[in-house]
Parts: C-alpha cells; sequence; structure tokens
C-alpha cells in the first residue's frame, strides 16, 4: 500500500451497498483525485525522500467510496439527501526513517543487515488528530511538507500515515489531520490504511 502493490486491495466490507444511499460530492484537486501513487524523491539525501501521497485506487472499494462507507457506519442517521461536499481527502505516507535505516544498514552489512533494520520497525506512535488551518495548507510550498511530522508528535520515528479531511454536510465544514501507524504488529490483523481513513472519519465528525 505504499508503492509496492499491483493493484487495489480488495476490501471485505459487509453491507456495502447500504452506504451509497448518502450522496457524496468530490469536489478535490486533480492530484487528489490521481490513481496511482505519488513518490515525491528517491534521492535519500532529499528532503522529500521516503515520502508518498497515496493513489485514490489503493482500495477496492477507493477511498472516495470508504470514506462515504465509514460515514454511513458512523452516522446511520444521515438521510439519503443529506448534503455532503469533500473539498479534500488525500492520504500521505511518511517512511523517511524506516528507508534510510534499511539503505545504512543494507550498505553496512549487506542484505541481511537490511532485513533487521526492516524487522526494527516500532509500532509505539500513537494517533493525533488535529484541525487545520485552511490557508496554511492551501499556501504549502512543496506538496511533500504535508507529510513531514515534527518530533513531539512522533519521537521514535515510526512510519506512519497522514489523513487530510476538508469536507461539509448540509453546509457544515471541518478540515483536519490525523496521523496514525503505517505498520501495527503481527497480532494485529487491522489494515493500517482502514485504520487511517476511519479515524479521520471519526474525528471529522466529532468536530460537526
Amino acid at each position: 500500500m505504499t508503492g509496492c502493490a499491483t493493484g487495489p486491495v480488495a476490501l471485505d466490507m459487509p453491507a456495502l451497498d447500504e452506504s451509497s444511499s448518502i450522496s457524496v460530492v468530490d469536489l478535490r484537486p486533480d492530484n487528489e483525485r490521481e490513481i496511482k501513487n505519488k513518490i515525491f524523491s528517491l534521492a535519500i539525501t532529499s528532503k522529500a525522500y521516503g515520502l508518498y501521497r497515496l493513489g485514490n485506487q489503493v482500495t477496492e472499494p477507493n477511498l472516495i467510496r470508504l470514506f462515504q462507507h465509514k460515514l454511513h457506519e458512523s452516522r446511520p442517521d444521515l438521510a439519503p439527501n443529506a448534503k455532503v461536499k469533500v473539498h479534500h481527502l488525500v492520504v500521505y505516507s511518511n517512511l523517511k526513517s524506516e528507508l534510510r535505516r534499511s539503505v545504512t544498514m543494507g550498505a553496512a552489512l549487506g542484505p541481511v543487515g537490511a532485513v533487521v533494520a526492516s524487522s526494527t520497525q516500532k509500532y509505539g506512535v500513537e494517533g493525533r488528530a488535529e484541525l487545520v488551518d485552511r490557508e496554511k495548507f492551501n499556501n504549502t510550498e512543496k506538496e511533500y511538507e504535508r507529510a513531514l511530522y515534527g518530533a513531539e508528535e512522533n519521537p521514535d520515528k515510526s512510519s506512519v500515515m497522514f489523513v487530510y479531511l476538508d469536507a461539509e454536510i448540509d453546509g457544515e465544514r471541518e478540515f483536519i489531520r490525523t496521523m496514525t501507524p503505517l505498520r501495527f504488529s503481527k497480532d494485529d490483523k487491522r489494515i493500517p490504511y482502514v485504520v487511517a481513513v476511519e479515524t479521520a472519519t471519526s474525528y471529522f465528525l466529532d468536530q460537526l
């Protein structure tokens, strides 16, 4: 789900048809509608290295449809005639530290070193959520900066996903950002991408 998958991951989602009753108008900019993942840089020395914008078709159903379904699950009281508009909905991943660690250890110790590095991924990052300054978001000079985190947000530099969601329901609009782990422990069978969208949807609804 971070660039290696050959096609969308099919999700088993019971009662998916029921959520289609909610009308969602997709007003996102073109870059957020792109199917393919965006790799911001392959150069390990670049500030954009290890940062991605995940495509709109990482899963089946796609991102907008997944949001629509999670909205229905969280708010089954929403009438079919509710007016839902999505101005931004985009998922970024940040694997910068993990990938640099793998490359460094791989260069020093060979393939075994790279395997060791990849197995030391930390899962302790806590989910975070906050409101977004719309003007600051729109004036971001370089898109990859939206996938960066502060030291206090992720002190262990774990790989994470960010979801930006700017939407409105019946004219009530909020813009939020969430950060969730990109990987879970082997015992946790949840899909990180789905958890990221669920978390963003729940926090968005909490603001209304």
